[in-house]
């Protein structure tokens, strides 16, 4: 049954950028001991540490994390079955997909043949983490795009824009007036100028939280 949840090294990982999901199970650890897998299956088991003196922590199972990342940090791991020698192998992609455009930003196609799907849902998962710990990484170099020239009347979930940050590898921040905001990823913009904010706008004009609206 163990197989079929992420481990405890990458139940740990995924907690450090973010989950904390409900789980069906979650890994238990006692003094000296190497963790374990709780065998009495639940339903609806909070997310983050249980214990955090023995770094108890819930388990999820790879559908979940697979999902997880898909939704919080729009990276896809993929693992496909393949023939080598008349042989079955399993391989492995990760893919890192920007908010805005729909294209696939950032490939990494791992080399090994893993000769399991369980060997190869980890390798995958432990190589879109390094790859989401670099993103935040180089998203700590802001550059500041305040003027909205064309759309000063635009709006975050109701309130008026204040700001945009945008970083050097192409996350964007958007702060409105009351306190909200909103982060995601776009083309990485070498040169700002007047008018990149307008653009940044107008490349999210279809979301649900964004109104877009000319002053």
């Amino acid at each position: 049954m163990e197989k079929n949840f992420a481990t405890y090294e990458i139940s740990k990982k995924l907690k450090a950028i973010g989950f904390v999901d409900p789980c069906m199970t979650y890994w238990f650890t006692t003094k000296g001991s190497d963790p374990r897998l709780n065998n009495n299956v639940q339903f609806n088991i909070e997310g983050g540490y249980i214990n955090e003196e023995f770094q108890n922590t819930t388990a999820p199972l790879w559908s979940q994390v697979f999902q997880w990342l898909i939704d919080n940090y729009n990276t896809h791991v993929s693992v496909s079955p393949a023939f080598y020698k008349g042989k079955q192998y399993h391989k492995v992609k990760v893919k890192k997909i920007a908010d805005v455009g729909a294209y696939f930003c950032n490939e990494e196609k791992l080399d090994e043949k893993f000769d399991s799907i369980y060997k190869a849902n980890i390798s995958g998962v432990l190589k879109a983490i390094e790859i989401i710990n670099e993103k935040v990484d180089r998203s700590e170099i802001k550059r500041e795009v305040k003027v909205l020239e064309k759309y000063s009347a635009s709006r975050l979930g109701g309130a008026l824009i204040r700001d945009i940050y945008l970083c050097d590898d192409g996350k964007v921040t958007v702060n409105a007036e009351n306190g909200t905001k909103k982060e995601f990823w776009i083309d990485v913009i070498e040169e700002l100028d007047a008018y990149t904010a307008d653009y940044i706008i107008c490349k999210i004009q279809d979301d649900n939280d964004i109104y877009v609206s000319k002053r």
